[in-house]
């Protein structure tokens, strides 16, 4: 599960680890920009109050406690064995969540790694050094995996 802002500068990179037989299986893209605003929530006569009260209720600016939410239960549904956690440099307020993310998937068994990556501006993208991230983490979760008692047949 890759948490946080993929690198819209090189998208492949969600897919990189795929050639160790680890897929991304969900990522936060949806959850970013899925949410329209939803209309009703508009008043012609306030308009810039208005979409303030919208934007602080909506799902792409959520509280801690929705996301870390959605997150656990995706992470159950997709039957993750870890996640990616990347902070964005520029953004302030993602370390104190993904530390939040961190500590709530660890709770649930699933290991995470937390990195920097500005996936945004290619200036600052780093492909090699998110790569070497990665397959360190694919290292770890391969030999937790091959760790792990085999799972008996359920009938």
């Amino acid at each position: 599960m890759w948490v946080g802002i993929p690198p819209v500068c090189d998208l492949s990179l969600l897919n990189y680890c795929e050639q160790r037989g680890v897929v991304v299986a969900k990522n936060m893209l949806e959850y970013m920009v899925g949410f329209p605003l939803d209309p009703a929530l508009l008043d012609p006569d306030h308009p810039l109050e208005s979409i303030s009260r919208a934007m602080l209720i909506n799902p792409v600016n959520p509280t801690y406690h929705m996301s870390l939410e959605y997150i656990v239960d995706m992470a159950r549904k997709y039957r993750v064995d870890g996640a990616i956690s990347v902070v964005k440099r520029t953004c302030g307020l993602v370390p104190g969540m993904q530390k939040l993310v961190k500590d709530a998937l660890l709770r649930e068994g699933i290991p995470s790694v937390t990195f920097d990556l500005d996936g945004v501006d290619e200036r600052e993208f780093n492909a090699g050094a998110a790569q070497a991230t990665l397959d360190a983490f694919v290292d770890t979760l391969l030999a937790r995996k091959a760790g792990a008692a085999p799972q008996k047949e359920v009938r």
